[in-house]
């Protein structure tokens, strides 16, 4: 089991929008890798890390904070990395969230298994 780290309390941007997204985890194949930031390796326990494709990150680059919003709760993340592939699949979008930020927005199967593409989020900038 990954461990969570807590997330600050946030406020959203007063009229920001919000946008949907299916979110998705890394795997912890990646761990210790660069992230595409710059900002570091990857981590399956930082809860803050996301990773967004190349159409989001022309309004929310590198260091952008989001609130991602999911059925097992909210998580304040920051945009560290890249993912390519995110945007290929169609609509709702993908994001990359680590192991720990993908069990604190979408939460488990009845065995504590992270399940890949697990669920649909709403993101806001903050």
């Amino acid at each position: 089991m990954v461990a969570l780290s807590t997330a600050n309390v946030v406020v959203p941007i007063p009229g920001a929008e919000t946008a949907s997204f299916r979110a998705t985890h890394y795997g912890e194949s990646y761990t210790g890798l660069p992230l595409g930031c710059g900002v570091g390796k990857y981590s399956p326990s930082d809860s803050s890390i996301v990773a967004i494709g190349p159409i989001e990150s022309v309004d929310w680059p590198c260091g952008t904070h989001l609130l991602i919003t999911g059925p097992a709760g909210r998580l304040e993340v920051v945009v560290k990395d890249a993912c390519p592939g995110c945007d290929d699949y169609g609509t709702p979008h993908f994001i990359d969230l680590s192991e720990a930020g993908n069990l604190a927005v979408c939460g488990a199967d009845y065995l504590g298994r992270i399940l890949p593409h697990t669920c649909l989020v709403t993101v806001e900038e903050y």
